[in-house]
Order: C-alpha cells, then sequence, then structure tokens
C-alpha cells in the first residue's frame, strides 16, 4: 500500500472517529436535556396511556366525535395543542435556566436545548393520535366510523401542531417570512423550510398518520439545524418565558372555572379533554412556581420536591368521604317504613283480587341487574323500559328490583320514570322510532356524559383538598351525585332523582312502584349491604340493611344510586352514619361482593314464598326471575392458541406478577356471581318458577367500557341489541307479554 492510500485511510479515519465523538456529544446532550425534562415526560406519558390504552379514555375520544359533537373536537385539539406549547414553553424554560456561557460554550448544548422542547412538544401533541392509529392499525373488529373518525383528528394535528410549536418557541420566524431580505443563509433556508414542512403536512393529511408525523418530527429536527442560535437570543428566551407565564396564568384560571361548576361545565369539552386539562392545570401550577423559583431548584431539589408533593397527596383524605344527607326538616314525609315480609304482605294483598280470578298463575317478577357502570345502567334501564312500552302491565306484577353498581342507576331511572308517569307528573312522549316513550325517556337520562364532571372533580378539587389534607364540601362523589340529578330533570322535567329516595314510594305509589334493594359492601368486613325503602327481616337475609343505619328518607335517590356504584377512585368510599354506636359504615360498590344482584333477589324470593304460603296464595302465584347481566358474551368463539399465548406471555412477565391478583380476584368474583346466579335458579326451580336469562349483553364490534360514559356509536349498539330482543317472537321478552296476558282476570 502506497503512502497516499494510507494517508487517505487515516485521514478518513479521523473524519469518522470525529463525526462518531460528536454525534455521540450530540446524542449525550439531548439524553442529558429530557432527563432534566422528565416530568414534563412523564406527564405526557400519563396522558397517552390513559387516553389511548384504558377503554373508557378510548370511549371519552370517540364520544367527542361527529357532527352533533363537533365542539369536543376542536376543544380536544385545541387542548392539545395550547398543551404542547405549554410543554414547549416549560420544557425552554427548565434547559435554559443554566448559566449562560454553560449554553453558548457549547454549540451542541445549545442546540439540545433549543430542539428537545420542541421534540417534547410534538411528542405531548401527537402521542395520544399515535397510540390510537397504532390500536386501530392492529385491530380489524373496528369499526369504519372509529377508523374515519382518527383520520379527521390526524389531519387537524398534521396540519397546524407544528406551526403553532414552531411560531410559539421562535416568533421571529414570522418577522422572518415577512421579511425574507434580512436574512442570512442559513435563516433563509430555515424559512424556506418552515413553509415547505407546512405544505407538506397539508399533503400528508391524506397519507397514514404515522407516516405523517414522523415526517413532521424529522422536519423539526432539521429546521432547528438552523434555526437553533436565532432561537436562543436573549430578546426570544424572555418571549418564551413571559408568553408560558401568561399561558399558564390563563390554564389556571380556565380550571379553576371548570372545577366552579363541574356537572354543567366538564360535559361541554368531554371527557377526554378533561383529562388533558387537568394535566396541563397542574402542569401550569408548576411552571408559576418554576417562573418564581427556578433560580434556586436544581435537578435534586426538584426531585425532593416532587416526592415532597407525592408524600403529601398519597398521605391526603382522597379515598373517603362523608355522605350528603338530607337535613331533618328539608325532606318530604317519609314513606311508611316496614320490614319486607309486611311490605310483600301489603302487596300481595292489594292484589289479592287480581291474583284469585287470573286464569293461570299471577306471574310475579324479581328482577336482578348485574354491576358494569354507565353500559349496565343503560342496558337494565333500555330492557325494563322496552318491555313496559310493550306491556303497560308489567311494572304492576315486578315485586323488586336487586342492582349492583350501574345496574342499581338503570333499576332506579326505570323505577323513577314508572312513579312519575303513575303520577301523571310527566308528559309521556310519543314513540321514537323504534323505542318506545319510557325507553327514549331512560337513554335520554343515561346517554349524557357523566364522566367529566367526575374527572374535572377528581383531578382538580379533590386533588387539591388532598394536597392541602381538607374535605370539600362537593367531593367527585357529591359533584356525581348532581350530575345525576341534573341529567334527568333536563331530561324528564322533575327532581324524582333530587327528591327523597322514599318520595318513589309515597301514599298509593308505594305498591304499585317496583321496590328497589341497592346492594353495597362494608369496606372493613366485606359485608353485604342493601338499601331499600324496606328493612330486610333479621332472621331473613345475612346482610345489613342500610335503613337501620340511616333513615332511607335522608339520602336523595341520586345518593342512594350512587352508594351501590362506587367504583375504586373514581368515587371516595362512602362515610355514613357516623353517630352509630358502632361508628360509621364505609360503603363501597356492591360488585365487591356479588356483583350479579341474585343474592339478594333470592333472599326477596324466599320472603315473597313464605307470605304467599301465610296469606293462602302459593298454589296462585308464579315466581320468575329475571336476570340481567352486562358483561359482553361471545357466543360462539372459542379462544384462541394465539390469544393463550399472548396472555400466558403476559403472566410470565414481572408486568404479570403485579396484574395477575387483580385478574385472580377479577375471576373469583365472577365465579361467585355465576354461583349466586346457580343458587336462585335452584330455588325458584323449587318453587315451580321460571328463570329468565335471555337478556345478556353480546359482544359486538363496538367496544362496551366500564365508566360513566357511552359514545353515540355505543350506546346505538345497546339499542340495537334491546331492539333486536323485542322482534325476537320467542325471545323472553315476548315470553313476558304472554306470561302477563295468561295471568289477567278471567272476564
Amino acid at each position: 500500500m502506497d503512502v497516499s492510500s494510507r494517508t487517505m485511510i487515516g485521514s478518513l479515519r479521523q473524519r469518522m472517529t470525529k463525526a462518531l465523538t460528536s454525534f455521540t456529544a450530540w446524542a449525550y446532550e439531548v439524553i442529558d436535556a429530557i432527563g432534566r425534562c422528565w416530568f414534563l415526560l412523564f406527564a405526557t406519558l400519563f396522558v397517552g396511556i390513559t387516553i389511548a390504552f384504558v377503554p373508557q379514555g378510548r370511549e371519552a375520544l370517540w364520544a367527542a366525535s361527529g357532527p352533533a359533537h363537533a365542539w369536543q373536537v376542536r376543544a380536544f385539539f385545541i387542548t392539545s395543542t395550547l398543551g404542547a406549547v405549554l410543554v414547549t414553553l416549560f420544557a425552554s424554560q427548565i434547559l435554559e435556566s443554566r448559566r449562560e456561557d454553560e449554553i453558548a460554550g457549547s454549540g451542541l448544548r445549545g442546540h439540545a436545548c433549543f430542539t428537545v422542547p420542541g421534540m417534547l412538544g410534538l411528542l405531548a401533541a401527537f402521542l395520544v393520535p399515535l397510540l390510537l392509529a397504532s390500536l386501530v392499525g392492529s385491530s380489524p373488529f373496528l369499526l369504519p366510523q372509529r377508523r374515519k373518525e382518527l383520520q379527521e383528528l390526524g389531519i387537524l394535528f398534521q396540519t397546524l401542531v407544528m406551526p403553532a410549536i414552531v411560531v410559539a418557541r421562535c416568533p421571529t420566524v414570522l418577522a422572518h417570512l415577512v421579511r425574507p431580505w434580512t436574512l442570512d443563509r442559513g435563516q433563509l433556508l430555515g424559512s424556506v423550510g418552515v413553509l415547505m414542512f407546512f405544505l407538506l403536512s397539508l399533503v400528508l393529511s391524506s397519507s397514514p398518520f404515522v407516516t405523517g408525523a414522523l415526517v413532521l418530527f424529522v422536519g423539526l429536527a432539521i429546521l432547528d439545524g438552523l434555526w437553533w442560535q436565532v432561537g436562543l437570543g436573549a430578546a426570544t428566551r424572555r418571549w418564551r418565558r413571559w408568553a408560558g407565564l401568561v399561558l399558564s396564568i390563563g390554564w389556571i384560571v380556565a380550571g379553576c372555572w371548570v372545577a366552579a361548576a363541574p356537572e354543567s361545565r366538564a360535559p361541554v369539552i368531554g371527557s377526554a379533554t378533561v383529562i388533558l386539562f387537568a394535566v396541563y392545570f397542574w402542569l401550569a401550577l408548576a411552571y408559576v412556581l418554576f417562573f418564581f423559583l427556578g433560580r434556586w431548584l436544581s435537578q435534586g431539589v426538584s426531585i425532593a420536591l416532587f416526592i415532597t408533593v407525592l408524600g403529601l397527596f398519597l398521605s391526603g383524605p382522597f379515598n373517603m368521604h362523608s355522605v350528603r344527607t338530607i337535613a331533618a326538616g328539608q325532606s318530604a314525609s317519609p314513606a311508611a317504613q316496614g320490614q319486607l315480609s309486611q311490605h310483600i304482605d301489603a302487596w300481595l294483598e292489594t292484589r289479592r283480587s287480581e291474583i284469585e280470578s287470573a286464569g293461570s298463575p299471577y306471574p310475579v317478577f324479581i328482577v336482578s341487574a348485574e354491576g358494569g357502570g354507565i353500559r349496565a345502567a343503560f342496558w337494565t334501564a333500555g330492557l325494563l323500559c322496552a318491555i313496559q312500552d310493550a306491556e303497560p302491565a308489567f311494572s304492576d306484577h315486578v315485586l323488586g328490583i336487586s342492582g349492583v353498581s350501574g345496574g342499581s342507576l338503570g333499576a332506579a331511572t326505570f323505577a323513577a320514570l314508572v312513579g312519575e308517569a303513575q303520577r301523571s307528573a310527566i308528559e309521556v312522549p310519543q314513540s321514537d322510532g323504534d323505542m318506545g316513550p319510557l325507553q327514549s325517556l331512560a337513554g335520554k337520562v343515561l346517554g349524557r356524559d357523566y364522566l367529566s364532571p367526575v374527572l374535572a372533580t377528581m383531578l382538580i378539587p379533590d386533588a387539591i383538598a388532598c394536597l392541602l389534607h381538607g374535605e370539600w364540601a362537593a367531593d367527585r362523589a357529591a359533584v356525581l351525585e348532581r350530575a345525576f340529578e341534573l341529567g334527568w330533570r333536563q331530561a324528564v322535567g322533575t327532581d324524582a332523582f333530587q327528591d327523597p329516595m322514599t318520595a318513589l314510594w309515597r301514599d298509593a305509589a308505594m305498591h304499585r312502584v317496583p321496590t328497589l334493594f341497592m346492594n353495597s359492601t362494608e369496606a372493613a368486613s366485606g359485608q353485604r349491604i342493601v338499601n331499600s325503602p324496606v328493612v330486610l327481616d333479621p332472621g331473613l337475609s345475612s346482610a345489613i340493611s342500610l335503613p337501620v343505619t340511616i333513615p332511607p328518607h335522608s339520602l336523595r335517590l341520586s345518593t342512594a344510586v350512587l352508594l351501590s356504584a362506587r367504583f375504586p377512585a373514581i368515587s371516595p368510599i362512602a362515610s355514613l352514619g357516623e353517630t352509630a354506636e358502632d361508628g360509621p359504615l364505609h360503603v363501597v360498590d356492591g360488585g365487591y361482593m356479588d356483583n350479579s344482584g341474585t343474592l339478594t333477589a333470592a333472599e326477596v324470593v324466599e320472603a315473597l314464598a313464605a307470605s304467599a304460603e301465610r296469606m293462602g296464595l302459593a298454589d296462585r302465584i308464579r315466581t320468575i326471575a329475571i336476570v340481567i347481566t352486562d358483561e359482553p358474551i361471545a357466543l360462539n368463539k372459542q379462544e384462541s392458541n394465539a390469544d393463550r399465548r399472548s396472555r400466558a406471555g403476559i403472566v410470565s412477565t414481572a408486568v404479570g406478577a403485579l396484574l395477575s391478583p387483580f385478574e385472580t380476584l377479577n375471576h373469583v368474583r365472577k365465579a361467585l356471581a355465576k354461583k349466586h346466579c346457580e343458587s336462585l335458579t335452584t330455588l325458584i326451580h323449587g318453587q315451580g318458577g321460571e328463570v329468565l336469562d335471555g337478556f345478556a349483553l353480546k359482544a359486538s364490534r363496538v367496544e362496551f367500557p366500564l365508566g360513566w360514559m357511552l359514545a353515540p356509536a355505543t350506546r346505538a349498539a345497546l339499542t340495537q341489541q334491546i331492539r333486536d330482543l323485542k322482534s325476537d317472537p320467542r325471545g323472553d321478552l315476548q315470553h313476558i307479554k304472554n306470561l302477563i296476558r295468561a295471568g289477567q282476570p278471567q272476564q
């Protein structure tokens, strides 16, 4: 090898070594910059994972779609964009809080200080759409409507987010675009690049979202290589600092405005936007603190402060609140309160003539409604109202409804509609297409967004109260109760959910409106609690009868319902009966003990049999249990080997070690519910009765998530399944109509 060749190789090796060293140094500066902004990255990932991977989070985003919710789509986009700008400005302040000579002394460090905030801002804006695009791409069963909604959202992001971040981070770009002749070569290339990538983003709106987002990220990195020195000018840095403060103050004011009346204001912007709103509210507070204290906050001090705040939150009163009650003198005169056996005796006595003159055994229905959030409420109320619309005599044959969690809300909605219609307190509308009048009203009551008020309260006022170790009067449970009351009032026009629970059964309605048995769980002992206008006979049931602890007329119907539906975290543990000798009861969701409601239903069946025997009507009535389940079941579908391998792979990991106990508890809960259902079936059949369990929700291409809101497409899917049950001539719904008509008095 000659000398010239060795010289060329040596020169090439030097250039490669220098390039590799420069790249390594640049990568180090970028990683160091990201590390300094760790909590911004954490907040971004938290929001993305919550919305994209939690079923109720996706449901919240799907609900903000369609012409009827156009404002919610705009609110989500505006919140995402402004939040991305806030993340960008905050990250800039963190990285630029170092001494001037530290930044200016290293070109690589200065470039990282300028480009990392922009990248974090783009990530904050694009993470949710990117994760959703990934989920959509991996799900061949997703509705085409969902894909269209995601594409429309992607067009907004690809078109406008990057320009917003570029201008917010370096507003001199606009001046340079107006006066290009004043620019040097690099700045001119940067200006041209801004225009080119903006035009490219318009073109990419019709391409796969992931591709378009990747191009925008690369484009911003290239632009930063041309603009970063201009962007670190003293005037531009002052702009970012004060612009961030103004934006943060505005965000804090807006967050307080929403939190002041969450039941009416939060649904306007939608649940998905509320999640973003709350996270950026806290980032805005952190920005204001950093604005004034940043010079004293080193990386170590910041982490120590974060740990302190986290400790204050974890030790604060976040998970237990007192139940709001109606003060003495404010409630209407309470309905007569007696034991369950006495109530059933009176219920049968009011129907004695009908029972004795019936052509066949008089059908007495006892309903159990499974828990499952708003999904269960919509399904339960829709089914019961559909039966009532098809056969108006149905409610007169329903002795009681045992509900759990969302099933209690659906049962209460049905009972309240029946009661208000019997008292002529409401003007029953005409049928709405295939839906009858009561089913239509139930859909209006339960088709609202009840999740937004809860999230807005939980993430802002309740979190502040927890940090300050105080307890606000209007915690998220009280706000959800008020949201139920507002939803009912706006849909029906009365105050049934705001009135005392016993008002449903006052006067003549005492034995004409189905009795509610709403199931909860006592947190300390795991014992079942039953809330009802009647007291369970001590020898009949092992459950705690809530009317013994607190008078039923002191609880609003909305409060009574929520005592059965205290979801973990979403609703705090309820503390009530502080004056009791044994101390207060701590009440949680009824699904912990029995999510089916059939355990209480079986006790009502036993009480009915005893009363009928005592009154000489045992051979004149026929007990029929209606079992409503809302856990989506897949019919004729076997789990694939791939599904089993995937699940086994997760279980074998460290993540599986954390999730397995919860999965096991869920399987145990389902097994117990199945056991209670089988016991009810055995009991009913032993008495010559019948169990109608054909009211199970079927799985479909639409997700049916737990939570407190349903997207329009989800409500439509639930309604369609009810429509299918109504149209089935051999189904249980038609069978109920035949039983009632056969049991009518002979002419």
